[in-house]
C-alpha cells in the first residue's frame, strides 16, 4: 500500500474531531439514531467486560475492503501467546437485540476467531450510525492501512449518507478540506485506475493528475511501466493536454531505467539518441547525493 500523506497525526486529535461534530450537531438539534452517543453501556451478564465472539458483527460502515490474510495470521499468532490486549469497541446492534456491532477493531476480532477464542474483551458503547462510520474511518485512518480508495469512499459516505459537509467530514478526520476534496475526486477516476490505486500499483499522488482526463487509464499504465512519482505523471498529464504526446521509447532503454530506479532508489531517467545520451538522476535529500558519489567512488 502506498503511504498517504498526513498519517503521522495522533489517535488523540483524530478522536477529537468526531467528538466534537458529535457535541455540534447535538447542540444544533440533528437527531441521533441511538440515545446518549457516547454513553458506556453495561454488557449483558458474563464476565465483565466480556462477550461470545459470535455475538459481535462487523461495523456495516466499515471502509476496509480487504484484510490482509498475512496480517491476521501474525495477529492471530500473538493473540494465541498473549491474548487480547485491548478490547473492541462496539455498540448494541439496533436491529437484533443481543447482538452487537463493531465500532473499532474488527481486524481484532478477526484474528481471535483465528486464534479460537471463544469470548473477546469488549467495551460497549451507544453510538449513531454517522458516529459508527466516523470511528470505522478514524481507526483505519490511524492504522494507516486503508488504501487511498478505501479512504476515499469513507469520506465520501460520510457525505452523501450522513449528510456532512466537506469542512465537516476534514474535521471528523482532522485533516483540511483540500486533503478531503483531492482524496473523493480520485473516485471519479475509472474503475480499472482505482483497482491499480487500491493495488499499489499506482500511487494516489500519481493518480491524482489522471482525473478528468479522457485517456486517464492509458496514461496511469505508461505511468506504472515508467516507474513515474507524481510530479513526473503532473509532467506527463501537462504535456497530453497541451497536445504534445510522447513517443514510444526502446524498451530496453526502459528496463535499464527501471534497473537504475531500483539500484538507486531514486529517480532515474535515460535519453538516448544516434549512440548518444544522458543518464538524469534526480534526488531529494543531500544525502541521496552523497550516496551517488559514493557508488561512483566505488566505496
Amino acid at each position: 500500500m502506498t503511504k498517504k500523506p498526513g498519517k503521522t497525526r495522533t489517535r488523540r486529535g483524530l478522536s477529537r474531531g468526531l467528538e466534537s461534530l458529535v457535541r455540534e450537531r447535538a447542540a444544533t438539534g440533528v437527531a441521533l439514531e441511538t440515545p446518549a452517543p457516547g454513553e458506556a453501556v453495561p454488557p449483558p451478564a458474563g464476565p465483565e467486560g466480556a462477550l461470545d465472539i459470535t455475538d459481535l458483527s462487523p461495523n456495516p460502515f466499515q471502509p476496509r475492503a480487504d484484510f490482509d490474510p498475512d496480517d491476521l495470521a501474525s495477529l492471530a499468532g500473538s493473540i494465541r501467546q498473549s491474548g487480547m490486549l485491548q478490547p473492541i469497541l462496539a455498540r448494541p446492534d439496533p436491529d437484533q437485540v443481543g447482538r452487537y456491532q463493531i465500532l473499532a477493531g474488527e481486524r481484532r476480532w478477526r484474528a481471535a476467531q483465528k486464534a479460537g477464542l471463544h469470548r473477546v474483551p469488549v467495551r460497549v458503547r451507544a453510538a449513531s450510525d454517522e458516529e459508527a462510520a466516523g470511528l470505522a474511518l478514524i481507526e483505519n485512518m490511524e492504522r494507516a492501512d486503508l488504501n487511498a480508495i478505501e479512504e476515499a469512499g469513507g469520506l465520501r459516505r460520510l457525505m452523501t449518507e450522513f449528510g456532512f459537509t466537506q469542512a465537516q467530514a476534514a474535521e471528523t478526520v482532522s485533516r483540511s478540506r483540500s486533503y478531503v476534496a483531492n482524496a473523493v475526486r480520485l473516485l471519479s477516476l475509472p474503475e480499472a485506475v482505482q483497482q491499480m490505486v487500491r493495488t499499489g500499483e499506482l500511487s494516489a499522488g500519481s493518480a491524482r493528475p489522471l482525473v478528468g482526463c479522457t485517456d486517464a487509464l492509458q496514461l496511469a499504465r505508461v505511468i506504472v511501466r515508467r516507474g513515474m512519482n507524481a510530479r513526473a505523471a503532473e509532467r506527463l498529464v501537462r504535456r497530453r493536454r497541451h497536445g504534445r504526446t510522447t513517443p514510444e521509447r526502446d524498451p530496453n532503454l526502459q528496463e535499464l531505467e527501471r534497473e537504475l530506479q531500483e539500484a538507486l532508489g531514486m529517480e532515474v531517467a535515460v535519453r538516448a539518441r544516434g549512440g548518444r545520451g544522458e543518464v538524469r538522476i534526480r534526488y531529494q535529500r543531500s544525502v541521496q547525493l552523497d550516496e551517488i558519489l559514493r557508488r561512483l567512488r566505488g566505496r
